[in-house]
């Protein structure tokens, strides 16, 4: 479905770029971001240790995939269902 909007002659070339760069954000991101969440945990919790506060900020990560889960089934139903509506409605005007 990407590959409609790219000329026919760059289909590899969008495929490679796109999966770099998923790649990249889902290989940076996650470790940037317990690191952030781990200093700033150092800086409100002073007598906390480097462990733990890296050990808080990679429990993040199991519950933000979690959350992201349940917007992608909410999304998923919600597309079903309105596939579902378009199509009575076309059985309906077909019908007519």
């Amino acid at each position: 479905m990407k590959l409609d909007l790219v000329d026919p002659k760059l289909h590899k070339t969008a495929n490679v770029m796109e999966l770099f760069l998923t790649k990249l954000i889902g290989s940076i991101g996650p470790s940037v971001f317990i690191i952030k969440v781990s200093e700033a945990l150092m800086k409100i919790i002073p007598n906390g240790t480097k462990l733990t506060s890296m050990q808080f900020a990679m429990t993040i990560i199991p519950v933000m995939a979690l959350i992201g889960a349940v917007f992608f089934f909410i999304t998923v139903y919600r597309l079903k269902k309105k596939k579902k509506k378009a199509e009575m409605l076309s059985a309906i005007i077909i019908q007519k």
